[in-house]
């Protein structure tokens, strides 16, 4: 059935390629051989026909013509498709695409079937404030719970609740200190100051070396720096612009490599190393070969930590100020590349925990949503110049500012030590 072909025999066709299988967000170029099987030089026209296909899938000819192919030569063109978001099954069929030349014409079917893709989605922002849920000791609540298969198939998805590292504090002080009247001052002063003037010391904070794995993220406004500043005893970063955690993994494979040499230094005890991905991949989707050597190299890392007696810290970043360009089915907006990247994070976590290590997560970006969606709430655009969430990106709008990064490493000082980062001195001269 693959293959069949409506055909003159002097034009001769072939795909490289007959039965294209996608997942939802792929694409991928199949290659069109036309060989002129007559004994005159002859100008060739492409052109798609029929499609009984869905509507996600997308196919564009390179080329619309081959001109002046010589007797029993052959020429090519590349053919583009793509498969966008939100397809499913019933979605496969066949492309028929046309070649002509003056008194003949061939065709040729072009298979495209929607791959299996299992993408389940949790959505909990609608249960309390933006997900965070008060309630009293020995009571029960019942929570609506928004949940999406948002994968190509028809498929059962099984919920268990886990154990995070307890942010609550953090979270419920930054809220109170963000509302600017009553109790919400007088906490966040109370609080603050007595946090402040402590946190400028180890001690308190209870965290004495810290190696960050990262990449511009981390270089920008020295995200080492700031969590000395914060009270981290030793912090050390190695960072390279673009770097993966495939990258990670391999320059810590790698003997000699500083950050191998690091990682093992036999003087320093981690407490805990700080693994950042580069800022798209982690929400790709899972068949995506980046993220595939991303959650690869995620689970080594945890093992080569392991092994140092040093604890995994997984460092969630943001997404882009106004999404992606470069992704725009996946990453259209603040919001919609955010919510990829903390899934993205969490798979990896749970890949990380799967093989018998243990990890958290820095959430850095919910930080980041937890501001924007504040400023929507209060019916306020948070893009525009001066608004506090555009202000905490560089101009490029992916790169933190240096208030950016303050934040970054104030959840990260407050994921490890569960304090409250609430009135801590600002030394960086915000």
């Amino acid at each position: 059935m693959i293959g069949t072909v409506t055909a003159d025999s002097s034009i001769l066709l072939d795909l490289n390629q007959d039965l294209v299988v996608m997942t939802p967000g792929q694409s991928s170029n199949v290659t069109l051989s036309v060989e002129n099987n007559a004994s005159s030089i002859f100008d060739f026209t492409i052109e798609l026909g029929d499609s009984t296909a869905g509507p996600e899938w997308v196919v564009n000819l390179t080329a619309t013509s081959l001109p002046q192919v010589y007797p029993y030569s052959t020429d090519s063109l590349d053919i583009v498709v793509s498969l966008s978001a939100g397809a499913n099954s019933t979605d496969s069929g066949v492309q028929w695409i046309w070649v002509n030349r003056t008194g003949a014409s061939s065709a040729i079917e072009l298979y495209l079937s929607v791959g299996t893709m299992h993408l389940p989605d949790i959505d909990a922002t609608g249960a309390g404030v933006n997900g965070l849920v008060s309630t009293e000791g020995n009571t029960s609540l019942v929570i609506p719970i928004e949940v999406s298969n948002f994968g190509s198939v028809q498929d059962t998805i099984l919920l268990s609740a886990g154990v995070e590292p307890d942010l609550g504090g953090f979270w419920v002080n930054h809220s109170a200190n963000s509302t600017g009247s009553g109790a919400g001052n007088e906490t966040g002063n109370e609080t603050g100051n007595e946090t402040g003037n402590e946190t400028n010391n180890s001690t308190s904070l209870g965290i004495d070396n810290l190696l960050l794995f990262g990449n511009s993220y981390t270089q920008q406004n020295s995200l080492d720096v700031i969590l000395e500043d914060l009270g981290v005893n030793d912090s050390v970063a190695r960072s390279s612009g673009g770097l993966t955690l495939d990258n990670h993994w391999n320059n810590v494979n790698t003997s000699a490599n500083s950050w191998n040499t690091t990682l093992r230094d036999s003087s320093v005890d981690w407490d805990y190393v700080v693994l950042q991905d580069q800022s798209q991949i982690p929400g790709f989707y899972r068949t995506n070969a980046n993220w595939i050597d991303s959650r690869d190299a995620a689970i080594n890392l945890a093992d080569a930590i392991e092994d140092e007696s040093s604890e995994v810290l997984l460092m969630m970043t943001w997404g882009r100020r106004n999404g992606d360009a470069t992704n725009p089915t996946i990453y259209g907006n603040f919001t919609q590349m955010q919510d990829r990247l903390e899934a993205g994070y969490i798979d990896y976590r749970d890949n990380i925990t799967a093989q018998g290590h243990q990890a958290w997560i820095a959430p850095v970006g919910l930080a980041f949503a937890h501001i924007h969606d504040g400023i929507v709430a209060n019916g306020s655009n948070p893009l525009v110049s001066g608004a506090t969430f555009s202000a905490l990106y560089s101009p490029d709008g992916s790169h933190p500012s240096l208030a950016g990064s303050y934040l970054a490493a104030l959840v990260i000082t407050a994921t490890i030590s569960g304090q409250t980062t609430v009135g801590s001195n600002d030394s960086v001269s915000l």
